[in-house]
């Protein structure tokens, strides 16, 4: 029946609601525990005192349901699951004999005071070998059972920080939501070369592949630029938090999914990458220094975060057709513009590699292409490069008031030189830049920056 109920039942959100689906479906199980029949009569018997070693408890089965069946599946090696191994020894001895005795005497009809009870703790105790196995990590000895003692100690925190993730992306409050980035911020830094798993693997490689094609990128085009050459080894030092930037660019484009009004949606204060950020700027780190010293994490942090952008939006201008892609391009450049104007610092190597958005070329070349070929059957087609190509100009005006912001706001005066400096590089021609955006820029530069501040000018 609990296996049945795991993999056909899904339970609702509310926890009331699932407590009461659970209460209900209770009144469906046998009376009495169904008999094997699988082989002899001897395979029948040890089957069945097998199965019967572990007891049939309520826990037992809400885990069942909860875990859609996966806790049936007992697996020793994974000594923290609750119910997934046979580490963990609950003790409730106390408990049950205390019903037990009170059910005698209710059965004598023995009148007695009523007597005031205290609580009696449930012991939870782990086995001797993981017990032994904890004990050889923590004094630094080798074994096989203390390598898969720290393999599962790894495993059980990447479990951790992923559920506390799928939860602040799942809940509907913004304050549960802002109190789980913090959590996940702060152990995303601590739990250093932590791989990720499931959904988290696939968010870090993105990144990591976005920081090795990026900076591959710009070494190309400037060979004496070598700003972005620790990048990737960067984000492979820290895999858990190239995943949250990667999964808060994706949780930001499902938010803004079909919303016309993205200010209705309710979001925490500060985004999972904005903590990081913030994290990174204050030097929060663990005890064993890493290869990044503290004054470079944040802008290794930030670094990051850019490319990661754009990565997304190279990958919406490489296939227009994509819709999925389109949406989490919109919302990363959405975000990064609003995130430069938020942050507590902003450097130079940001700045110019945030205007690389504007290196729209490529697009407009294909937009170009696809008017000239226009026909019936491409029609489609053409219409869906006009409309990346509209989407990618929008970017780069985004970028260029972000430049604008930093510009007239920022309080060092290096950063609002290079402020300047980017822009009148996209509007001269010396950072790369269409012909749109390089129009765009010289407005901005003439207009704005020039006339309203003698210091810029």
């Amino acid at each position: 029946a609990a296996r049945g109920l795991g993999n056909g039942i899904q339970l609702p959100k509310s926890m009331a609601d699932a407590c009461e689906l659970i209460l209900l479906n209770l009144g469906n199980l046998p009376s009495s525990r169904a008999a094997a029949s699988v082989g002899d009569k001897k395979k029948s018997k040890s089957l069945s005192e097998q199965k019967r070693r572990r007891p049939f408890t309520f826990d037992y089965f809400v885990d069942a349901i909860m875990t859609n069946g996966a806790s049936l599946v007992s697996d020793e090696n994974r000594w923290y699951g609750r119910d997934g191994g046979d580490a963990w020894v609950m003790d409730i001895s106390a408990l049950i004999s205390e019903d037990e005795a009170e059910g005698v005497d209710e059965a004598m009809d023995v009148k007695s005071e009523l007597k005031k009870k205290t609580p009696v703790p449930v012991t939870f105790t782990l086995d001797t070998k993981t017990a032994n196995a904890a004990t050889a990590a923590k004094n630094g000895e080798s074994s096989d059972d203390v390598k898969m003692y720290q393999e599962q100690c790894e495993a059980a925190a990447a479990d951790a920080f992923g559920r506390i993730l799928d939860r602040s992306r799942s809940v509907r409050d913004p304050s549960i939501a802002d109190f789980g980035n913090q959590i996940a911020a702060r152990m995303a830094w601590t739990l250093k070369k932590l791989k990720p798993q499931n959904e988290l693997k696939g968010a870090s490689n993105a990144t990591i592949e976005g920081a090795t094609t990026i900076s591959k990128k710009v070494t190309d085009a400037n060979a004496k630029n070598k700003s972005l050459d620790n990048l990737p080894s960067f984000a492979k030092e820290f895999p858990l938090v190239s995943s949250c930037i990667q999964f808060d660019l994706e949780t930001n484009a499902m938010r803004s999914d079909g919303v016309e009004n993205e200010s209705l949606v309710p979001k925490p204060t500060s985004s999972l990458t904005q903590r990081l950020l913030n994290e990174a700027f204050l030097g929060v780190e663990e005890e064993d220094k890493g290869s990044v010293d503290n004054c470079e994490r944040f802008d290794k942090t930030l670094e990051l975060y850019i490319s990661s952008v754009l990565q997304a939006c190279e990958k919406a201008d490489e296939k227009p057709m994509d819709n999925q892609r389109k949406k989490l391009a919109s919302a990363a450049a959405s975000s990064l513009s609003k995130d430069l104007g938020l942050l507590p610092a902003v450097t130079e190597s940001a700045l110019e590699l945030a205007s690389r958005l504007c290196d729209i070329d490529e697009i407009s070349k294909k937009a170009a292409e696809a008017s000239r070929k226009t026909s019936n059957q491409n029609l489609a087609t053409a219409a869906a490069t006009n409309a990346a190509k509209a989407a990618s100009e929008k970017r780069a005006k985004a970028i260029l008031l972000a430049l604008r912001d930093a510009a007239f706001q920022r309080s060092k005066s290096g950063v609002r030189q290079y402020a300047v400096n980017c822009a009148v590089g996209l509007a001269s021609g010396r950072l790369p830049a269409s012909q749109a955006v390089e129009e765009m820029a010289l407005k901005l530069v003439m207009n704005v920056l020039y006339p309203k501040a003698t210091d810029l000018a």
